[in-house]
């Protein structure tokens, strides 16, 4: 039997063993989601957030990897973390060809046993300037029926002062593909108004003759000050 007392080498090491068997980081973060709120397309490229990381036990907590859910997402961050102290994760998310309501995420990779893999979201919603209820139009020659589509904006006398068609990828000319070509329309402002006071209006497309069918863009020119130009793929049908 060893008898500590007679050896105070052997207790110290005892000692120290028994409090390094205990001693671990410990990862907290009080909020994984940071909202951003309703924010304007067009006007704020990027979003940024801060999310405060704790560490609550007694050794250094290693951020040792942070990976963005998407390649628009860059994140800054500290790498360690004292017992006690407190550090950060800084994302930034590239919101540029975004609408609607995003959710990005960041995985966070530490040396903390209980909880070695974190999840942090930032959140934000995009309002365009002029929502389009569709992202695809369609026009059939042959049925002659007009297409209905609807925008809807806060500006409250929007007016499309222009529409025509510029096709691509077809088998002609290459030249050809540089000609666009009139729609006609007719442009109906209603009564409706959207929950988030944004006024509808409903846009009435006749679809043109063509001797083929056609695949291309829309061009929407528009009296919106900060969306003159609306391009919607699509394709005429013969």
């Amino acid at each position: 039997m060893l008898h500590t007392k007679k050896n105070p080498l052997l207790k110290f090491i005892l000692l120290t063993s028994s409090i390094s068997l205990f001693a671990s980081p410990k990862l907290v973060i009080e909020k994984t989601t940071h909202d951003c709120g309703i924010l304007t397309e067009g006007k704020e490229n990027k979003i940024k957030a801060s999310f405060i990381i704790k560490n609550d036990g007694n050794e250094d907590l290693k951020i040792e990897k942070v990976r963005p859910g998407c390649g628009c997402t860059v994140v800054k961050y500290d790498s360690i973390i004292a017992p006690g102290k407190t550090g950060s994760i800084k994302p930034e998310v590239d919101i540029r060809g975004y609408s609607g309501k995003i959710k990005k995420s960041v995985t966070i990779n530490s040396n903390d046993p209980d909880n070695s893999v974190q999840r942090i979201y930032i959140t934000a919603e995009i309002k365009p300037f002029i929502d389009i209820s569709t992202r695809y139009i369609t026009l059939n020659s042959s049925v002659k029926q007009p297409e209905i589509i609807h925008l809807s904006s806060l500006k409250t006398n929007l007016h499309i002062k222009n529409i025509s068609f510029k096709p691509f990828g077809n088998n002609g000319p290459a030249w050809q593909n540089q000609i666009s070509f009139p729609i006609e329309y007719d442009w109906i402002a209603t009564d409706s108004i959207r929950s988030d006071n944004f006024s509808v209006f409903k846009l009435s497309l006749i679809p043109p003759e063509t001797k083929e069918s056609l695949n291309g863009e829309f061009i929407l020119d528009t009296n919106h000050p900060d969306n003159m130009k609306i391009r919607i793929k699509g394709r005429i049908i013969k």
